[in-house]
């Protein structure tokens, strides 16, 4: 679909920074590696989003869409506590929505979405949580394997990846216990 086709999207019109806050903490990949140029995933959310909606939608519309208004989709939600987008996936109600103005838009339910220097991949992470098709990488080889870890291998395997990964830490650290046992400050 070349550009003459497409209307304009929401983020050529519009990059509403004041809807979207910084959050502190959280951010799944954090603990996983520390990554020093690390996007908050509300940012990168809002991001996707944008890139992805037509320009007319209004804010209201928008909001919901980035998860700032759950009620909408019958969630109660604590009135004094600020929604945290990271601990908020997107709502089947939400990604079905996005996927009709995808189809207007890019006339596919679930565009591409390609982040070629997708660093610690705070972008494809909520390109995944709505179901969209990503492709990412980067030319650090090590921002690749921890976006390997973080989205690739759990939707690969499932479950049962974490029960391996219990298995092999356990392993790993008996051993070294035994190896290391006469080096331990009890048997001095």
């Amino acid at each position: 679909m070349s550009k003459s086709q497409r209307p304009q999207v929401f983020i050529e019109k519009i990059m509403p920074v004041k809807q979207v806050y910084y959050e502190h903490g959280g951010n799944p990949f954090k603990g996983l590696h520390r990554w020093y140029s690390r996007k908050p995933l509300s940012f990168s959310r809002a991001s996707v989003l944008a890139s992805l909606l037509p320009a007319d939608i209004s804010m209201e519309e928008f909001e919901y869409l980035l998860g700032l208004h759950p009620e909408k989709d019958g969630i109660l939600i604590k009135k004094k506590e600020p929604i945290k987008l990271y601990k908020t996936p997107p709502t089947s109600a939400v990604i079905e929505k996005l996927e009709e103005y995808c189809e207007k838009v890019w006339g596919k339910r679930k565009p591409v979405i390609l982040d070629a220097f997708a660093g610690g991949g705070s972008i494809p992470f909520e390109a995944t949580r709505y179901g969209l098709n990503v492709l990412a990488s980067d030319l650090n080889p090590v921002a690749v394997v921890t976006m390997k870890a973080a989205m690739e291998y759990p939707l690969k395997f499932g479950a049962d990846l974490q029960q391996d990964i219990d298995k092999w830490v356990k392993f790993v650290g008996d051993e070294a216990e035994k190896r290391l046992a006469e080096f331990s400050l009890h048997n001095q």
